[in-house]
């Protein structure tokens, strides 16, 4: 990628950034901030990363147990998971991964039409809307 083009085919820069001294000021270096996105999203992203790992664990732990045949539950209690408790674990696991997914474009319209300040406390808003309902049901 080279600067871009007017349409009459001329060059166009950016204007230098001035810093406070009125100097040029040094482009922001991008690596910083991937760096904080990274780490946040790994440390924010929930379960769903780890659903292989945490559907085994669910099941032995005797989530959806009631989809099991009764000839399994009988002869094997708590002993392991049956396919029908695998697939509905899993399937909870797969819609909150459709729906974290399907809010992405969503998000990032919000982001360009009103800015991070606005999209991250509106997020923080409804994460802690989320934790209220979670909380309140208990």
């Amino acid at each position: 990628f080279g600067p871009a083009q007017s349409p009459s085919g001329a060059s166009v820069a950016a204007p230098p950034m001035k810093n406070a001294d009125g100097g040029l000021a040094e482009a922001p270096k991008p690596w910083g901030r991937l760096l904080c996105l990274c780490v946040v999203c790994s440390v924010c992203s929930g379960i769903l990363p780890g659903q292989a790992l945490f559907a085994s664990m669910f099941a032995a732990e005797g989530t959806f147990q009631s989809t099991c045949p009764a000839e399994t539950n009988a002869t094997h209690p708590g002993d392991g998971a049956c396919k029908e408790q695998l697939v509905s674990i899993t399937a909870v696991f797969q819609t909150g991964s459709t729906l974290a997914t399907s809010f992405l474009a969503p998000i990032g319209i919000m982001y360009d039409r009103w800015g991070a300040r606005t999209t991250g406390v509106a997020g923080a808003a409804m994460c802690a809307i989320g934790f209220c309902l979670v909380w309140v049901s208990f």
